[in-house]
């Protein structure tokens, strides 16, 4: 494949504005004398076939005796049968009582769901993981560093199913049944309690053991911090605020992910609601407005916890909350899976834009889908919201010109998750009178198709009804106001020592840290392009002192900002960066021991840029050194 400027600038772009700021899985710490969850359902698909049922129906369950196939109903958790798959006593695999397959397509289109918790707690994907776990290492001493994040997890799991099915596979038992919070009786609670205690207390020791151990969310650290954070708000949801108040702790988080989370808030006007999706882009949050009372007039609402039936009482039961949700969808309408999703059911009568109102009360009403499994569906995908100017003002008087009424779009697929039908009830009830915004960080999927109407103001997008400007610079899924940028990245968004020593591995900091640096570079090309040069090369002198080559490398994702520098007339600083560039690509090729054409492309494309600039004798330099 031959790389471009096209291909190079589609790719930087791509890389620096991704949707999650999660970690990439890093691979287990311990490699065990078993087969891997993958190993064991790829043979499976290779040798039998599943009916053509649901693969969500499937579950590969690793019990202390070995590997379980086991067929069940993905929705109620009930079991239809399990068979003994791989043998722990034998070391090896058995005959199941299974079709042969003919045909191995299934196995690429199984969906591997929680891939990291089956690699990292050595048991996994069924009802008493968590207890056989707990009874395998809770008295072990000198436990590696997996096995303890393996009973930390466990004791977690353990400690919410006292109070509910919070992470799947609930264990067996009477003790574990769903109770209403103000019926969870005491024994619960404690039970509760003490074993979030416990899986705090054994990531802290993980931590201690090894600060720098990689889990699915980010370093140990942020991953005890989390923890501390959903055990609040476990407690706090069973309303048991002295509990709650047990799990915040002065200096939980490190500077850096202080400063992200006290980032996310400062982009958002006064009074503002923020959907975030994540964890890391709500329990740091949520703890700064706890623990430091900073911004606690924004509203953090996380979109997959408005799923729950648990969290969306909590949202209505607060005083400060009252008009959040319409009166549409009272509690009885959303208990016992009702509208976990709903479907489109298309009306082909209806050509025009359905205003959401209508489609919000035709899924309140109970229409069900006789097509698609007897759910509640909606009649269109084509929406408009009439705009409330009156009700709005506050929010929308300094765009009054450029108002845009009705606001029109289409949902980009055929069903709505609960918490996505909801998010839209509150932009309706709410009418912009609290200005709303969208964290970069959420799943483009679940922007339901309003990025027209995206304003990128910070760490987050403002769902704004006006004519955005052709001249803006679109970043991510929506266009930049560049004042606005100007004033968060330059003035008012602090970095908070982003580290202390270099940032090698592939970290959840470290894939901040490209974030940011993909927002002053969007925004220096936006300065660039309105003739305020002077500006831009302010914004890019102070990415580079910010997150300079030492702390966070410069690499392809550099290629935007050598640009930026020689259309700015700075040879010396676009040279400096062409040179640490290719010197951290040919360093990267040396730490995979492999001739990586893609990195050959990139080095080779930064090499004859910069002689494209007359840059003839640092070209000379770089080629010389790589013998072309």
């Amino acid at each position: 494949m031959f790389f471009n400027k096209y291909h190079l600038i589609v790719f930087f772009l791509h890389c620096c504005w991704a949707t999650t700021m999660l970690a990439q899985q890093p691979e287990p710490t311990e490699k065990l004398d078993i087969p891997t969850y993958q190993e064991v359902a790829i043979l499976f698909f290779e040798q039998y076939d599943f009916d053509g049922k649901d693969l969500y129906d499937l579950v590969f369950a690793h019990k202390p005796d070995g590997w379980y196939v086991v067929d069940q109903d993905y929705a109620t958790k009930t079991v239809y049968r399990e068979e003994l798959f791989w043998s722990s006593q034998l070391k090896d695999y058995l005959a199941l009582d299974y079709p042969k397959t003919f045909y191995r397509s299934q196995g690429r289109q199984y969906p591997f769901l929680n891939a990291y918790l089956y690699d990292r707690c050595y048991y996994y994907g069924y009802a008493n993981w968590s207890k056989d776990v707990i009874d395998a290492f809770s008295n072990e001493d000198s436990l590696n560093d997996q096995k303890l994040e393996a009973l930390a997890r466990a004791y977690s799991n353990y400690g919410a199913a006292f109070i509910r099915n919070h992470y799947g596979f609930q264990p067996e038992g009477e003790l574990f049944k769903e109770y209403a919070y103000e019926k969870i009786p005491q024994t619960n609670i404690d039970g509760a309690y003490n074993n979030l205690l416990l899986a705090c207390k054994t990531f802290r020791q993980l931590q201690e053991q090894n600060p720098e151990y990689q889990t699915s969310i980010g370093k140990i650290s942020t991953k005890l911090s989390n923890e501390h954070l959903s055990s609040w708000l476990m407690m706090r949801s069973i309303k048991e605020p002295f509990l709650a108040k047990e799990f915040l702790r002065e200096n939980l988080y490190d500077p850096f992910m202080i400063s992200y989370a006290k980032n996310y808030l400062t982009t958002c006007a006064p009074n503002a609601i923020l959907f975030t999706q994540g964890d890391n882009d709500t329990y740091p949050l949520w703890y700064v407005q706890e623990v430091e009372g900073f911004r606690t007039d924004v509203l953090v609402i996380n979109l997959q916890l408005l799923n729950k039936d648990w969290y969306l009482d909590m949202l209505k039961d607060d005083v400060i909350n009252r008009n959040l949700f319409s009166k549409r969808f009272p509690k009885a309408k959303l208990t016992h899976d009702q509208r976990n999703i709903v479907v489109l059911e298309e009306d082909t009568t209806y050509t025009d834009f359905m205003p959401l109102q209508e489609m919000l009360k035709h899924i309140a009403a109970d229409h069900i889908s006789p097509m698609k499994d007897s759910l509640h569906y909606f009649p269109s995908r084509n929406l408009s919201l009439a705009i409330d100017y009156k009700k709005g003002k506050r929010t929308l008087k300094k765009y009054k010109k450029i108002l845009v009424a009705p606001m029109q779009w289409t949902l980009p697929d055929d069903f709505l998750y609960r918490s996505e039908f909801l998010m839209l009830d509150i932009i309706l009830q709410n009418q912009f009178k609290r200005p709303i915004y969208l964290a970069v960080s959420i799943d483009p999927s679940s922007f339901l198709g309003l990025e027209s109407y995206f304003q990128l103001e910070g760490m987050a997008y403002q769902l704004l009804p006006i004519q955005q400007t052709t001249t803006a610079e679109k970043v991510g899924a929506g266009l930049m106001n560049q004042d606005i940028m100007y004033d968060q990245l330059m003035k008012k968004f602090t970095y908070g020592a982003c580290a202390s020593q270099p940032l090698i591995a592939e970290t959840n900091e470290k894939r901040i840290i490209y974030n940011y640096r993909g927002m002053f570079i969007s925004l220096a090309n936006q300065l660039l392009k309105v003739n305020k040069s002077k500006q831009a090369l302010e914004v890019l002198d102070y990415c580079q002192q910010t997150f300079p080559n030492n702390i966070v490398a410069n690499n392809q994702y550099s290629y935007k900002m050598i640009e930026l520098y020689y259309q700015l007339k700075e040879p010396a600083k676009a040279n400096k960066l062409v040179e640490e560039s290719v010197n951290n690509l040919i360093a990267m090729q040396m730490v995979m021991e492999a001739n990586d054409d893609n990195l050959n492309q990139y080095i080779e494309f930064i090499i004859n840029y910069a002689e494209e600039q007359g840059q003839t004798a640092l070209s000379s330099k770089l080629k010389q050194r790589l013998g072309l």
